[in-house]
């Protein structure tokens, strides 16, 4: 049968700390498709190959395109990349496809939800796509290094299958791509290299797929097939063969660095406002993944304890690309959204264009990344009086900017750093007023020119 439902690890909504908040939690968050499932699986009814197919023509283009370029500066070639995926909408739903490898279609997975696609992004895999890109020659050679990316937490291989994921940022995605030589721990200046702090948290990759299939709802949300005679296949895989391997995901104390965000802004006690020390913030290297850390014991979704939601300690949230860009005078540098309550308590959102007012230009350090903090439902759009709005719903289609195509408001934006951690929404400012929130963790980008 048909039927509208979500794929969650639990049935209850996400709450995060702070209404406005931007957190990643692997396999946990909300996706609204339509789908026909059996008791133990769920059966696709859309056709992805079809969606990794338009993803991989656009990530074959903008190869082309950076190879034609040969720009030299990586901090203009970042920027060429984020302009390319800019205003995606936010989503989850990465799978593994049917992919064998990289260039042979027709194995089995759990989750054969597209392997490659553009049509939506969270935060983790537009970073996973995006540094892939930048570092391949054609799309051969995207495809390869996507998936040494995406995987070999269980055995440091490039094998394609859910239970190899790297779906732990500070555990398995960061050690690897230092393996593979795509990122290195970032060379600080003196004035930030004694700002550095250490934290830690438990992960427990075992308790965390088990939380997956200790029910028979979770076992068929999690088990997303293409072909119905692989159901109950990939159901025994997910629920069984997956539960006697978990031995290789004993639980880990994974520690990180961060520089504390209290040292990139000064508090006016009196009028609670933040003022940004832009010195430290051009300190910051570029072209890197930059990571909001937590503290897990202090971090907190839907009232609970993470380590109680999902089985495991995390102490990455978000995470997106830094790099610089300058901006002329006069020119727009992001549009900013704050959104607050209105009398009636419904969400209401305003934009703001933030725009360059220095006579020279301006030289910003960007945070480019995949933004779910507003209202999912939100549409963004711009109007025939050249306006930015964040609104329910579309006006009239003649009251339109017919150039600008309307996305969600949860989308991929690029916007100052500064301006992101000062952000006030619903009459807070997320990032410096939660106590689960430390600071930021970089991975220096390295070169395959």
């Amino acid at each position: 049968m048909l039927s509208w439902i979500f794929l969650a690890l639990l049935a209850c909504p996400v709450h995060a700390e702070f209404d406005g908040e931007d957190i990643h939690v692997p396999s946990f968050k909300m996706e609204k498709i339509s789908k026909a499932f059996s008791p133990r699986y769920t059966l696709l009814e859309y056709d992805v190959e079809e969606k990794e197919d338009l993803a991989m023509s656009k990530f074959a283009d903008w190869i082309a395109g950076k190879n034609q370029t040969q720009s030299a500066d990586k901090d203009e070639l970042m920027e060429n990349l984020v302009s390319s995926f800019l205003n995606t909408p936010y989503g989850n739903g990465e799978g593994e496809g049917r992919w064998c490898n990289f260039d042979i279609r027709g194995c089995a997975h759990v989750k054969e939800l597209p392997l490659f696609r553009i049509d939506k992004m969270n935060c983790q895999t537009f970073v996973q796509s995006g540094l892939a890109l930048v570092q391949s020659h054609s799309l051969e050679d995207f495809r390869r290094k996507f998936i040494a990316v995406k995987y070999g937490a269980a055995n440091q291989s490039n094998q394609i299958s859910y239970f190899n994921r790297n779906n732990f940022v500070s555990v398995s995605l960061n050690s690897k791509l230092r393996r593979i030589r795509f990122t290195t721990e970032p060379t600080y200046s003196s004035s930030l290299v004694d700002l550095q702090e250490t934290t830690s948290a438990l992960i427990t990759r075992n308790k965390w797929f088990a939380k997956q299939f200790e029910t028979a709802e979770k076992l068929r949300n999690h088990v997303l097939v293409q072909v119905r005679a692989d159901g109950e296949a990939m159901a025994d895989r997910f629920a069984n063969a997956y539960p006697r391997n978990l031995a290789r995901y004993s639980p880990l104390t994974q520690s990180i660095s961060y520089l504390p965000k209290s040292h990139f802004f000064t508090n006016d006690d009196d009028s609670d406002a933040y003022t940004v020390k832009v010195e430290l913030f051009e300190e910051l290297p570029t072209p890197s993944i930059v990571e909001i850390i937590r503290n897990p014991k202090k971090w907190t979704i839907s009232g609970l304890p993470i380590a109680q939601v999902i089985g495991s300690e995390l102490n990455v949230s978000h995470m997106g690309f830094l790099h610089r860009k300058r901006f002329r005078n006069r020119e727009e540098i992001t549009t900013l959204i704050h959104c607050n309550y209105d009398a009636d308590q419904h969400k209401a959102c305003v934009v703001t264009p933030l725009i360059c007012e220095e006579e020279a230009g301006c030289h910003e350090i960007m945070f480019s990344h995949a933004t779910s903090a507003y209202p999912n439902t939100y549409i963004f759009y711009r109007d025939k009086s050249a306006n930015y709005h964040c609104k329910p719903k579309l006006p009239d289609t003649d009251e339109l900017d017919q150039s600008f195509p309307p996305t969600s408001c949860n989308r991929m934006v690029s916007v100052p750093l500064a301006s992101y951690m000062s952000a006030k929404m619903y009459g807070r400012v997320p990032f410096l007023d939660s106590d689960s929130i430390l600071g930021i963790h970089l991975e220096k980008i390295l070169w395959d020119l």
